[in-house]
């Protein structure tokens, strides 16, 4: 058992906390193709508008049935999902795209020159079913490619607290595993209570610690598994988890997500660990669904 030190004053502990939850509930389907068809669409509808929104360098985005009226020689943008891609017996590669209107094959030019070396190098990269944008000039039925764009995260300005606290970030505990890190766990929980003296300041700064999945390493995920776990039993693994956890200060605020080895549905979004399986009793710990908006303190958080 980890105590904290009684001379340890934490900046965090007269900060009251200030939080709130934005979470995604599980969507059911009715499984057939017409489900499927609208969950690539409303995809597509989605990640376009990331493309679209970031802002010069895309043009004018045209539907891929539009461009077919357009003369050849025309610069355009589209932005679709990748069908397949093969290569030409020039060694060119051909990508087609598609999105709600139509398709269009993409040509993408294996040349000596840097930029469409690149260019080709990126294209080889593309996977079915991604959402990228291509721009480039009509050319008969094809459109002869020049730049490829995908839906990353925007940058937005660096937003900061007026309070002086921290936010701790951690993953894949793996508790149960043969191979979780019982001594830098202790470590860190420690440090926590102070107990690293020359790092007390940044410890009692910390007001709240986000722990995004594989809290436990679960039963069953992949073939073999019991050979690897301490711990066959994935109620007495949350157990573990729920003790460790008590240890932290319980002005530190927990919001708990999980992953792919806990005992939820693979498929995301993912929802909260079940109750039967959160048998705690601290105000502190707060089980959320994956991915989660956290906002603390005016600082927004995407966790996942």
């Amino acid at each position: 058992e980890v105590r904290a030190r009684t001379d340890f004053k934490p900046i965090a502990k007269d900060i009251e906390a200030n939080y709130s939850l934005s979470e995604k509930e599980p969507e059911g389907a009715e499984g057939n193709v017409e489900s499927f068809v609208r969950y690539f669409n409303n995809r597509l509808e989605r990640l376009r508008k990331i493309i679209c929104d970031r802002g010069p360098g895309l043009g004018m985005v045209q539907d891929i049935n539009s461009i077919k009226k357009m003369s050849d020689g025309k610069e355009l943008s589209v932005v679709g999902i990748v069908r397949g891609k093969h290569i030409t017996k020039n060694k060119n590669m051909l990508v087609e795209i598609e999105d709600e209107s139509g398709k269009v094959p993409a040509i993408f030019i294996n040349s000596m020159n840097k930029q469409m070396r690149e260019l080709y190098a990126d294209a080889s990269s593309l996977v079915n079913d991604e959402v990228v944008a291509l721009s480039g000039k009509r050319s008969g039925d094809l459109l002869i490619a020049n730049k490829i764009l995908w839906p990353d995260v925007p940058i937005k300005n660096v937003k900061n607290t007026e309070d002086d606290i921290a936010i701790a970030f951690i993953s894949d505990i793996h508790m149960g595993s043969r191979l979780f890190m019982e001594k830098s766990f202790n470590k860190m929980i420690s440090w926590l209570n102070g107990n690293v003296e020359d790092e007390r300041e940044i410890a009692g700064k910390v007001k709240y610690i986000v722990i995004a999945g594989d809290d436990v390493d679960g039963i069953g995920v992949y073939p073999g598994q019991e050979r690897d776990l301490a711990v066959l039993d994935v109620y007495a693994q949350y157990r573990m988890l729920f003790d460790y956890l008590e240890m932290i200060p319980d002005y530190i605020q927990i919001f708990l997500l999980p992953g792919n080895h806990d005992a939820v549905q693979r498929a995301e979004p993912q929802p909260r660990i079940p109750d039967e399986l959160a048998d705690f009793k601290m105000e502190n710990v707060h089980l959320l669904s994956s991915p989660a908006m956290i906002k603390m303190h005016d600082i927004e958080v995407l966790a996942y």
